[in-house]
């Protein structure tokens, strides 16, 4: 009887597991659609078995009645990611009409339990385009413009994490003379998809983009060191136009070995990286101890891209250095306006030193027919206090023109924003993104100073280090030549850390005084040492001498008790 009622439970447990699938939530994101825009329609069940999970739409075009596929599994949750250009891993949105759309979704897990909702999914008539994006590693930031169809419109943008999880959300805000709509905003770490989303009076949209669309993290073989020396590449700030090029040059390599020459020098970056990354060698020969100069070269680029990688030095067939590579490259959109202006380049990014003028400029190009006139340039608010322009009133029929843009930054810090350059048949525009770094020249030539005087007064075992400093140092020197000053800045505090720690070090018996003396003179150092020393000697045998009575007397009173008791 026992037996039979346990078979009976187990059975109603295992109809009870069959019933339990449940299709507990499907939403889409973002909250607001434009027709044919990205998202990503997600749903999560309720089961603990291995399950599928299919998704339906009613379609009215040339395909078909409806359009279906698989919602993959994603994490814990069953996801598609549809793209306007079908990149997604869905494949196109099924939405091509502004209108309320129904959306079916069907599990079944390996019990054949089963289960089926379905939402409704508005897509409004407001077209929503992200013109660009700029992710910034280093302060962990994100800028970004948009448009919107039917402007004037309420913008907003919506973070979202790997499990869909909305991180934040804010506003963005229109500029009035670029009709663009702005955002600068912290960005979580969690963070893997932006939405932007729009509404007014004429309807609604949104579109999704994910934030990193291209990115390697590789190290390939080859030595970690090697007899070819080179320069870390650290970009944060590289801005291109889509499917441009962007490059930067000015890095160095060194062979350090004194008796090797090094010839059919190349170097290569990983097999992923290839399409879109290249690094140029000045020269394909480096004789002992000469130097030479290598460009870092983007390409192909149609996404945010993030790289932190290694490229192997190779000379010949043999792996001789390594380059460390960290990038993050932001991507500009162009913006289609009908009898625009054709401005090149299209991007600043640079690193500038404050206080000092820098100009740039750019080629205007008057595509029509017709002359254009009254050309005028407006600087967005993040770049007025810094940026000036002048250059061409007017451009002939399919004539060019210049505008030179002058940027002086008062204060270092970073400088963000649009120009717009705008004339009678149209408007063309320059996204700019400007680092301006302290002046630190001097101080780069103080700490040489301050460590050659160091150097001849330290003991042989610390002269390593020293010329370690040193290394650091002539490394602050180039880079700030080459107009790294970031880079420049983060060499010279390596150099100053290094010979803080050696000033800590006191000269040897009959060497020279320390150079750091505060009156230049021999007081802190040779006779004022052996001084010091000498008094420290005296006071060590003092204390002993002390410390020996007390422990000679407590030895006393333990005896005098011991016979008491």
């Amino acid at each position: 009887m026992k037996f039979a009622l346990a078979i009976l439970l187990l059975a109603l447990a295992l109809a009870n597991s069959a019933a339990a699938l449940q299709i507990k939530e499907i939403k889409v994101i973002p909250s607001n659609l434009s027709a044919n825009a990205s998202f990503i329609a997600y749903a999560k069940l309720d089961t603990s078995q291995p399950a599928r999970v299919a998704w339906v739409a009613p379609h009215d075009g040339p395909i078909g009645d409806y359009v279906f596929g698989a919602l993959p599994k994603s994490g814990d949750a069953y996801s598609c990611f549809f793209t306007a250009d079908g990149s997604g891993n869905c494949g196109a949105s099924p939405f091509f009409e502004a209108k309320a759309n129904e959306f079916v979704v069907s599990a079944i897990d390996s019990n054949m339990a089963t289960d089926r909702k379905n939402i409704t999914i508005r897509t409004g008539p407001l077209a929503v385009t992200i013109q660009s994006l700029r992710q910034n590693a280093s302060t962990n930031t994100l800028s970004v413009l948009a448009t919107v169809s039917l402007p004037p419109a309420d913008m907003g943008y919506e973070l979202y994490g790997k499990d869909f999880a909305k991180l934040a959300s804010g506003r963005l805000e229109l500029n009035a003379v670029t009709s663009f709509y702005e955002a600068s905003f912290s960005l979580p770490a969690a963070a893997e998809y932006l939405g932007i989303i729009a509404s007014s009076g004429a309807g609604s949209g949104g579109t999704l983009i994910q934030l990193s669309t291209a990115s390697a993290n590789v190290t390939p073989a080859g030595p970690a060191s090697g007899a070819v020396r080179a320069d870390s590449v650290n970009i944060p700030d590289a801005v291109l136009r889509l499917g441009g090029e962007y490059s930067r040059g000015n890095f160095e390599l060194y062979n350090s070995e004194g008796n090797v020459t090094h010839s059919g020098l190349r170097v290569v970056v990983p097999a992923g990286l290839a399409p879109y990354l290249s690094v140029e060698l000045q020269k394909d020969r480096l004789a002992p101890q000469e130097r030479a100069f290598f460009t870092v070269r983007l390409r192909n680029v149609t996404g945010n891209m993030s790289i932190a990688t290694t490229a192997d030095i190779l000379a010949n067939t043999t792996a001789v250095g390594r380059i460390s590579i960290a990038i993050d490259a932001s991507v500009l959109r162009d913006r289609a306006i009908a009898g625009s202006l054709d401005v090149e380049p299209q991007a600043w990014s640079e690193e500038l030193l404050a206080s000092k003028e820098t100009t740039a400029s750019f080629r205007v190009t008057n595509p029509s027919d017709s002359a254009v006139g009254n050309l005028t340039v407006a600087i967005s608010s993040g770049l007025r206090s810094i940026l000036t322009a002048n250059g061409s009133k007017s451009i002939a029929p399919k004539g060019t023109g210049r505008i030179d843009l002058t940027a002086l930054a008062a204060q270092p810090g970073e400088y963000f924003g649009t120009v717009t350059i705008t004339s009678e048949a149209g408007s063309g525009m320059v996204f700019v993104s400007l680092a301006a770094a302290k002046d630190i020249s001097a101080e780069i030539e103080q700490a040489a100073t301050n460590l050659a005087a160091l150097d001849a007064a330290l003991p042989s075992q610390y002269l390593s280090a020293a010329r370690s400093a040193k290394a650091n140092i002539d490394q602050a020197r180039n880079n700030y030549l080459s107009g790294r000053y970031r880079d420049a800045a983060a060499s010279l505090a390596a150099a100053k850390a290094a010979t803080a720690v050696l000033e800590s070090v006191d000269a040897g018996p009959g060497e020279a005084p320390k150079a750091n003396d505060s009156d230049g003179g021999p007081s802190a150092g040779g006779d004022g040492n052996l001084i010091i020393i000498v008094f420290l000697i005296v006071a060590a045998g003092l204390g002993a001498l002390f410390l020996v009575r007390r422990m000679r007397k407590k030895g006393q009173e333990m005896e005098e008790g011991m016979e008491d008791y």
